[in-house]
């Protein structure tokens, strides 16, 4: 749900589950059985225990009884059931893990849900719930708050710190598609080819708050609202906009340390786009926190990790092609194509940013109705019509009356302001 705008560089009783229809994992993903047969444990066989011919209904009744140790998690806040924009980000997340779940996905799907301050409603309507519990997705309700923005909901993202139930936690902002099984990021991290957390450097950013996966541990969600707590009280005693760009988070850049973007860019200060709000806050966690990191950037990855000394050191950088014998294949994909599409993991997901949400205009004249699609728009569409079939969501895809204008805004934004940091008290409210 994080979304960008350049101009502020450098500083968004239980259903049943009996389902009718068969659907088919997509001809353009195909899977290859990695080389290492340890990382090959937890991802062939999770594969091959659904019939890709079956119903995802039957998909997520293989997986009711599990009690796994990955998640995917996601956010949703100001929900105001008498205004329908965020009901837009829950079809996202239910689009993500029906396309996930049929590709064989074992992990679980969490939701955190905050209601808009300024309404009755403490909980969700009841269809929502229904389509919640429909598809076996797990949520938890967080504390509405008078001073409700963009900004303290991209701080929200860190709940996911308090999940210490499961080894890994994947977190994706509610406006991205998975496009494929991810699974292969947690098993490939408990393996060690990757380290305990993973971001992905986007063009302004060395760590997109959008797509990151981290190690919960116990104490963590206490040790980041101690960070959040500190970098604000220092905020409030600094002009707009309220950010020091050499403290960042409480951890200066020292000799030899840096961040990189993909286009080569490097810097030792914290002056990359939401260096003060989420994407600061979640490079210093993996890197200067939790102390183990790997970075992607377009063509390759950075591995950090704590040196014999504690502090923090790149050991090393390798091609990103080191991941493609262990994550699902393209066969569409020529020698020499387009890296982001057909790489992993660049190619099994998209961010719908900015005005770039396929609802906003609603579906495409030539969505296909009974088979895969080409474009990100038509693949979202074709799974939310099957999910409208399943459970009778009562959708009108003919005449897509539902769809928000442009000019029509989420309540809190699109992206975060330095302003709503000199008043935010983030860490004795959480």
């Amino acid at each position: 749900m994080t979304d960008v705008v350049l101009r502020d560089l450098p500083t968004e009783t239980k259903p049943s589950l009996q389902i009718r229809n068969v659907f088919q994992i997509p001809k353009s993903v195909s899977w290859k059985e990695p080389t290492n047969s340890s990382v090959a444990l937890s991802i062939v066989p999770a594969i091959q225990k659904i019939n890709v011919q079956k119903s995802v209904g039957e998909a997520i009744e293989a997986t009711v009884d599990r009690r796994g140790n990955f998640a995917y998690a996601y956010i949703v806040a100001g929900c105001e059931p008498t205004k329908s924009t965020y009901r837009y980000y829950l079809y996202d997340i239910l689009v993500s893990a029906r396309i996930q779940r049929l590709a064989g996905s074992q992990a679980d799907f969490y939701v955190f849900v905050q209601m808009a301050f300024d309404q009755a409603l403490d909980e969700l309507p009841n269809e929502d719930v229904r389509l919640l519990e429909a598809m076996n997705i797990r949520f938890e309700y967080l504390q509405k708050t008078p001073d409700e923005s963009f900004y303290r909901t991209m701080l929200d993202k860190f709940k996911v710190l308090s999940l210490e139930q499961y080894d890994r936690v994947l977190f994706m902002d509610s406006d991205v598609m998975a496009k494929a099984n991810l699974d292969y990021l947690f098993d490939l991290s408990m393996q060690g080819l990757l380290k305990d957390s993973l971001v992905i450097a986007g063009k302004h950013e060395p760590a997109s708050g959008g797509f990151f996966m981290v190690a919960p541990r116990a104490g963590d969600w206490e040790r980041i609202l101690q960070v959040i707590r500190e970098k604000e009280e220092r905020g409030r005693n600094l002009p707009y906009p309220h950010f020091d760009n050499v403290t960042g988070w409480g951890q200066p850049f020292v000799d030899g340390d840096f961040f990189e973007l993909p286009n080569g860019y490097r810097s030792n200060q914290w002056n990359f786009y939401g260096a003060f709000a989420d994407q600061g806050l979640l490079y210093h966690w993996v890197k200067y926190e939790q102390k183990s990191v790997s970075v992607i950037l377009r063509n390759s990855i950075h591995h950090w990790s704590a040196g014999d000394d504690g502090k923090v050191q790149l050991e090393k950088m390798e091609g990103i092609r080191i991941l493609q014998d262990h994550t699902p294949k393209h066969p569409a994909c020529k020698s020499g194509g387009n890296l982001k599409e057909c790489y992993s993991p660049h190619c099994d997901f998209v961010h719908f940013t900015g005005l770039k949400k396929p609802w906003l205009d609603g579906p495409p004249r030539d969505y296909p109705t009974d088979s895969w699609s080409d474009t990100d728009q038509q693949t979202w569409f074709f799974h939310l019509q099957k999910l409208n079939e399943d459970f009778q969501m009562k959708l009108n895809f003919t005449n897509w009356t539902e769809k928000p204008k442009r000019k029509r805004r989420p309540l809190l934004g699109y992206y975060p302001l330095n302003a709503d940091v000199a008043k935010a008290n983030y860490a004795l409210s959480a």
